[in-house]
């Protein structure tokens, strides 16, 4: 990449309203400038990574998640070679878990404790335990950081994962409806890449999801889709789609599904998030069956499921419960 595509990521970062992609893009800014022997620009650039992503942790409350985002700023760290900096923002996430452990420490965050220490034996055991389980611009920075420790390697190579030719673009309204900079997107990835035939789900499916939220206080239903477009253009804002987003309680996997109506009740699946899920069905189709199944059989897996439909007319995010015969999905998808 030139200085000028550089430069182009860096204000496509500032513009981010996402932090978290917004940190993401930082760093991907800064390692443009790092392979354009840019070295002030990629240090500075590097500096507003590390800000947003340590303001992220300062924002966020659950342990589990801090840990992570406190990961990614030390890695940012090590990237800069400051081994000491990055050691003591490990040394503090490690200690709050002590003497009684809080939180299960993710892989990734033992990863940076050892890469931050330069102990690169250890850290290439985790590696494969984490390389699918995050993006590939947080991929990105964890390679950076590894051969910034250990310039003469690279990291274990594993099987490539799968380039998804089309994505799927949802928009949700944020906390202030009137306040387009409060909005966010997530990505799914379309499964008509991986799968021959459309994967459907019966009606009972759908029935005895909404069942569950209508009985359980950590199943949701909320109305906060602005719209649904996919990278090949298509818009299916006006369609009956809906969104199920979920979190395991052990290891705190997410997992996300893109939906649509069919007209006799039953649901087709469109799109998978994130792209670590993605990924995992590619290679063993099974994993998404189990989700499924689990979402309605065993609601005590997940700490947390929303199902997400668009928003109403007053164009106002809003939690609701579902009364008994209501049809909450008006509408079909065709």
């Amino acid at each position: 990449m030139t200085k000028d595509d550089c430069k182009r990521i860096a204000e496509q970062a500032a513009q981010e309203t996402n932090l978290v992609k917004r940190g993401v893009l930082f760093n991907k800014a800064s390692q443009c400038y790092k392979e354009n022997e840019e070295a002030e620009q990629f240090k500075a650039i590097k500096m507003k990574a590390i800000d947003i992503f340590h303001q992220i942790f300062e924002e966020t409350e659950d342990p589990y998640e801090k840990s992570l985002f406190s990961a990614y700023e030390a890695l940012c760290w090590v990237c800069l070679e400051e081994f000491e900096t990055a050691t003591g923002i490990m040394d503090v996430i490690m200690n709050i878990n002590k003497p009684e452990p809080t939180f299960k420490v993710p892989p990734l965050v033992n990863f940076t404790y050892h890469l931050a220490r330069k102990e690169i034996e250890k850290a290439e055991e985790l590696w494969k335990e984490i390389y699918l389980h995050f993006s590939h611009g947080i991929i990105d920075l964890l390679k950076e950081a590894f051969i910034t420790v250990n310039p003469s390697s690279e990291p274990p190579v594993i099987e490539k994962p799968v380039i998804f030719s089309k994505i799927w673009t949802i928009l949700f309204a944020g906390k202030d409806p009137n306040d387009p900079q409060k909005d966010w997107t997530l990505t799914f990835y379309d499964v008509h890449d991986f799968f021959e035939d459309k994967v459907v789900l019966n009606k009972k499916y759908m029935d005895d999801l909404l069942d569950q939220v209508k009985e359980l206080e950590h199943y949701r239903f909320i109305r906060n889709m602005r719209s649904v477009t996919s990278s090949s253009g298509e818009d299916l804002t006006s369609k009956a789609m809906f969104i199920c987003l979920a979190t395991s309680s052990e290891k705190k996997l997410k997992f996300g599904m893109l939906l649509g109506t069919l007209k006799d009740g039953g649901v087709h699946v469109i799109g998978l998030w994130p792209e670590a899920f993605a990924q995992a069905v590619v290679k063993d189709e099974d994993i998404i069956g189990a989700f499924i199944t689990r979402s309605v059989k065993n609601p005590e897996w997940f700490s947390d499921l929303n199902v997400l439909s668009f928003i109403t007319d007053e164009k106002k995010p809003e939690e609701e419960e579902i009364a008994e015969g209501e049809d909450a999905l008006p509408g079909y998808f065709t």
